[in-house]
C-alpha cells in the first residue's frame, strides 16, 4: 500500500552559525589512520561538510543546481518505509550550510528538475516508496504516490534522472527476468490535496533480464543515454539469477539497450559501482558522499571534460575512479574511503561573455572619464 502525507511545509531547520567551521584538513582527521585517504597525482581531497552539526548521518545522494548543493542524509532509517526520518541539507558550493529539511522515511535518490528548480526526493527505496518534491525557495513540499506500476510491495525506486522533459526512475529488487527496472514519468506534477494524494503515473521502460540488483542512474553528456547500475549478486531474485557488477546503457526515449559495461579493476577483478557521473565542461571539483564516515569530501584535480567517474568498493578498494566506458576498467583517483556512494560535480564558474566583458570595459572607461572631468574642474 502506498503511504502519503498531505502537501505542506517540510520541517525546516536553520543553519547553525558554526556550520562553516567543520572544514578540517584530511591530515588532522585521518593522518594517523591505517586506512588514510590517498589520491592520484594532481588530485587533492578535503572535507566539504558533515552531518554532525545538524544531527544527521549516512549521507548518500548529492544534487547541485543554481549554486546550491543538496545532500540527502538517510540517518540509518528503514529503507522500506518503517520508523525513521531523513534530512535534506542545503549548502552553498563552498560548504556553508544554509538550511535543512526533515522528512519521514529513508532517502536514497535526490535530483533537481532543471526545468523548474524543484528538488525530487525519493523515499523508501526498498518498499512503500513515495516521492517528495521540495521547493527550496519557500520550503513548501508536496508528497506523491505512484500509479501504473506493477512493482511488488517489497520493492521501490532508487534513483532518478531528467532528460527531454521526462523523469526516469530506477527500480530496486527485481523478482525475476520480467521485473521492470526502469520507468519513465512526466515532469508535470499532478494536483494533490489533503484528501486526494497526487499520483505519479509510471510507464515501464526496461525489464530486468539478467539484472538482479539495480541501483543508481547516470545520464550521458548528450542526454541520449542512461547508465543503469547493477551492483551484482542475487538481490531479491526468486529464480536464483546471480549477476556481475555492470552498467547497462539504455537509449532514451526509446529504451533500447545499446551495451553492457562489466566493471573491474586493472587486474580483471569485479568491482561494484554506486553513483557514476560525467564531468561537466570545465569542472575541477567533485563532491563524494562517504556514508560510513558521515562526511562529504571535495575532490579537486585535472578532471577531463565528459569523462566518467564512479564510486566503487571491492577487493580491498573503497574510493572513486575514472571509468573506461569501453573496457569497464576503473582506475583509482582516490582510495581509502569508508563507503563511497553519491557523487556530483560542482559546475565551473561561467566566464563572462564577450558582450558582457565589453560592457564592463565601457563602464570602466566611462568611470575614468568622469574622474578625469572632476579632476579638471577641481584644477580650474
Amino acid at each position: 500500500m502506498t503511504h502519503f502525507r498531505p502537501a505542506g511545509l517540510a520541517r525546516e531547520r536553520s543553519a547553525p552559525a558554526f556550520a562553516a567551521s567543520i572544514l578540517l584538513s584530511c591530515t588532522l582527521l585521518w593522518g594517523a589512520s591505517a586506512h588514510a585517504q590517498t589520491t592520484a597525482p594532481g588530485y587533492s581531497l578535503t572535507p566539504f561538510a558533515t552531518g554532525t552539526p545538524i544531527g544527521a548521518s549516512s549521507p548518500d545522494s548529492i544534487a547541485i543546481s543554481g549554486g546550491n548543493v543538496f545532500i540527502g542524509y538517510a540517518n540509518n532509517s528503514d529503507s522500506a518505509g518503517g520508523p525513521g526520518f531523513s534530512t535534506i541539507a542545503q549548502y552553498t558550493t563552498t560548504g556553508t550550510l544554509q538550511k535543512s529539511y526533515v522528512m519521514n522515511g529513508g532517502n536514497d535518490g535526490l535530483r533537481v528538475d532543471p526545468s523548474t528548480g524543484l528538488v525530487w526526493v525519493l523515499q523508501n527505496q526498498d518498499g512503500n516508496s513515495v516521492l517528495n518534491v521540495l521547493n527550496p525557495v519557500n520550503g513548501f513540499m508536496s508528497q506523491y504516490g505512484y500509479a501504473g506500476n506493477a512493482h511488488p510491495d517489497y520493492s521501490g525506486y532508487d534513483d532518478i534522472v531528467f532528460s527531454g522533459g521526462t523523469a526516469y526512475l530506477s527500480a530496486t529488487n527485481p523478482a525475476d527476468a520480467d521485473g521492470t527496472v526502469l520507468y519513465s514519468a512526466s515532469t508535470t506534477l499532478p494536483a494533490t490535496s489533503a484528501s486526494s494524494p497526487g499520483l505519479i503515473q509510471l510507464t515501464p521502460v526496461l525489464k530486468a533480464g539478467k539484472l538482479s540488483d539495480t541501483d543508481s542512474l547516470a545520464i550521458s553528456p548528450d542526454g541520449k543515454s542512461l547508465l543503469l547500475d547493477d551492483q551484482g549478486g542475487s538481490g531479491s531474485r526468486t529464480d536464483g539469477n546471480i549477476s556481475s557488477p555492470s552498467l547497462t546503457i539504455v537509449s532514451v526515449p526509446g529504451g533500447q539497450v545499446s551495451g553492457v559495461i562489466n566493471l573491474k579493476d586493472a587486474r580483471g577483478n569485479a568491482l561494484s559501482s554506486d553513483d557514476t557521473r560525467f564531468v561537466p565542461t570545465g569542472s575541477k571539483t567533485m563532491l563524494i558522499a562517504d556514508t560510513s564516515k558521515n562526511t562529504i569530501y571535495a575532490l579537486s584535480g585535472p578532471f577531463t571534460g565528459n569523462g566518467a567517474y564512479t564510486a566503487t568498493k571491492g577487493n580491498g578498494f573503497a574510493g572513486v575512479g575514472s571509468l573506461d566506458l569501453t573496457s569497464g576498467v576503473i582506475s583509482p583517483v582516490v582510495s581509502g574511503l569508508g563507503s563511497p556512494h553519491g557523487l556530483a560535480f560542482i559546475p565551473a564558474a561561467p566566464e563572462p561573455s564577450q558582450a558582457a566583458a565589453l560592457g564592463i570595459g565601457l563602464l570602466g572607461l566611462a568611470g575614468l572619464a568622469v574622474k578625469a572631468r572632476r579632476r579638471s574642474n577641481e584644477t580650474v
